[in-house]
C-alpha cells in the first residue's frame, strides 16, 4: 500500500509539472516518458499502455520550401498572443510570429489559430513554440525537401509491379492496376524531367527512365494472360494502357511499342461486343486508341460518350484519364467536346478550391483517399490553364498529408493505411507531388 502511494504521489507530481513545463513537450519528436528509477523497496510489476501524445502546435514534419507560403496551425481555447521558431541545434530564436484570431471547428468541435512564418526563408532545422500549449515536432526549411520522397515512392514499383509476375490471372487485376499506371504515365507525361535513370534499380543507367521500366514489368505480365480469359473491365483497361504506353515507350524501344499497339487493338476489338456498367472504361481505351493510330472509328466512339448527356456525371477516375486524353490530343479532335470538356474539368476545379479553403486545415477532405483523387483534378486543370492557387491549394494538401492534421501524424508512413503501403495511392501522390515539385523548379 504505501508503495502503491509513492507511485500515486509521483503520478500526480510528473502531471502538474508536465502542465507548467510545457516547452518539453514533443521536443525532436518524441513522446515524454515517466522514469520510476531511484524508488528502493520492492515495487509491483506495473504494466500499462503509454498512449502517444497528439501535439497542438501542427506543421508539415518534412518542412516548408524556403520561398514557399509558411503557416502553422495552433490548437486550443487559451492561447498566447505569439509564438517563436526556434532553430533545432542553437536552441535559439529565429523568429517571432503573430498567432492569429481564433476559430470555431464545428466538425471536429475544436478551436484553431495560424500563425505565419512565410517571411522566414533561412534554411535550417527548427520546431515552433508557444507558451500555454508547448511546442511543435521539427521540420526543416529549404530546397528540394520533397525530393527523397518522390524518389523513394518511384522506386518501390519495382518491387510492386514484380508480384505479380507468375501469379495467376484474377478478375478486375488489370483495371485496378491500370489506374496506377495511368496514374504514373500521366505524371511522366505531363513533367518528364522529374523522373530519372536513376533510382539504383538493376535497370538504372540504360538509357531510359527507370519509372518506365518498372512500369514494364507489369505490360510485360499483361502480355502473358491470354485475353479471352479476360473480363469486360479487364479487358478494356488492357487496351487503354497499353495503348497509352506505347505511345510514351516508342521513343525507347519502338519495336516493343508496336507489339503493345496491336495488342492494344486486338482487346479492343473483342471486347466491342462486351456490355460494360461503367463505360468510361472504353472511353479511356477509344481515346487513347485514337491518339496511337488516329483512326476514326476510335473517334467515333469517344465523342460519343463524351455527347453523351450525362457523361459529366461520371467521376470514374478513366474518365479522367480520357477526358484529358482527349484535351492533349494533336490529331483532329473536336474543339467544341474541348470546350465541354474544359468546363467541367474548370468547374470541378473551382469547387475543390473553394471547398478547401473553408475548411479549417485548408483541405477538401480530411480522406487521404478523397484527397489525393480531388487533387488529380487539380494537378490536370493548373497543367492546362497554369493557375498559382491551385497549386497552393496542392501544397496545402500536401501539408496535411505529411503532419499539419488533427492527428498530427504523416499519413505517408503511419495511421491505419499508410499511403507509401498501397500502390494505387502512391500512384497518385506522385502524379499530385509532380505539379508540387515542377512549380518549385520554377521559381
Amino acid at each position: 500500500m504505501k508503495v502503491l502511494k509513492i507511485v500515486c504521489v509521483i503520478f500526480c507530481i510528473c502531471l502538474l509539472g508536465g502542465c507548467n513545463n510545457s516547452s518539453n513537450i514533443f521536443s525532436q519528436g518524441s513522446y515524454q516518458s515517466d522514469s520510476m528509477e531511484g524508488m528502493e523497496g520492492s515495487s509491483p510489476d506495473l504494466s500499462y499502455e503509454i498512449i502517444p501524445q497528439v501535439p497542438n502546435v501542427l506543421v508539415n514534419q518534412v518542412g516548408f520550401p524556403c520561398s514557399g507560403i509558411k503557416v502553422a496551425i495552433f490548437r486550443g481555447d487559451h492561447l498566447s498572443d505569439s509564438f517563436v521558431l526556434i532553430d533545432s541545434f542553437t536552441k535559439r530564436i529565429v523568429y517571432t510570429g503573430t498567432i492569429g484570431s481564433k476559430i470555431y471547428n464545428e466538425e471536429l468541435k475544436e478551436y484553431i489559430s495560424y500563425g505565419s512564418f512565410s517571411e522566414f526563408e533561412v534554411e535550417g532545422n527548427y520546431y515552433i513554440q508557444t507558451d500555454m500549449i508547448g511546442q511543435s515536432y521539427p521540420f526543416s526549411i529549404g530546397k528540394n525537401l520533397y525530393q527523397d520522397i518522390f524518389t523513394t515512392t518511384c522506386k518501390g514499383f519495382k518491387d510492386s509491379f514484380t508480384t505479380r509476375k507468375g501469379q495467376t490471372y484474377e478478375k478486375n487485376s488489370i483495371m485496378e492496376d491500370s489506374k496506377v499506371i495511368a496514374n504514373l504515365l500521366l505524371a511522366f507525361e505531363l513533367y518528364p524531367d522529374l523522373f530519372g535513370d536513376d533510382l539504383d534499380i538493376s535497370e538504372s543507367d540504360n538509357g531510359i527512365p527507370d519509372i518506365l521500366d518498372e512500369i514494364k514489368y507489369k505490360i510485360d505480365w499483361f502480355q502473358t494472360i491470354q485475353t479471352h480469359q479476360m473480363s469486360g473491365n479487364d479487358l478494356v483497361s488492357y487496351a487503354g494502357i497499353l495503348a497509352k504506353f506505347s505511345q510514351i515507350y516508342k521513343l525507347y524501344d519502338n519495336s516493343y511499342s508496336k507489339q503493345c499497339l496491336k495488342s492494344a487493338e486486338s482487346a479492343y476489338q473483342l471486347a466491342e461486343t462486351v456490355e460494360l456498367k461503367n463505360d468510361s472504361l472504353r472511353y479511356f481505351a477509344s481515346v487513347e486508341l485514337y491518339k496511337a493510330t488516329t483512326y476514326n472509328k476510335y473517334h467515333i466512339v469517344a465523342k460519343g460518350y463524351i455527347n453523351r448527356e450525362n457523361s459529366l456525371d461520371n467521376e470514374s477516375i478513366f474518365k479522367l484519364f480520357g477526358d484529358f486524353g482527349y484535351l492533349s490530343g494533336k490529331n483532329g479532335v473536336d474543339t467544341a467536346l474541348c470546350g465541354k470538356i474544359m468546363g467541367y474539368l474548370m468547374d470541378r476545379a473551382e469547387k475543390i478550391a473553394s471547398k478547401s479553403s473553408k475548411n479549417g486545415y485548408f483541405v477538401c477532405s480530411y480522406e487521404e483517399e478523397e484527397i489525393l483523387e480531388e487533387m488529380q483534378y487539380l494537378a490536370i486543370i493548373d497543367y492546362v490553364i497554369t493557375n498559382h492557387e491551385y497549386v497552393t491549394v496542392q501544397e496545402n494538401h500536401l501539408h496535411f498529408l505529411l503532419g499539419r492534421n488533427p492527428q498530427g501524424v504523416s499519413f505517408l508512413e503511419e495511421g491505419d493505411f499508410p499511403i507509401t503501403q498501397q500502390v494505387n495511392l502512391s500512384a497518385q501522390l506522385i502524379f499530385m507531388m509532380s505539379e508540387i515539385l515542377e512549380s518549385e523548379i520554377k521559381e
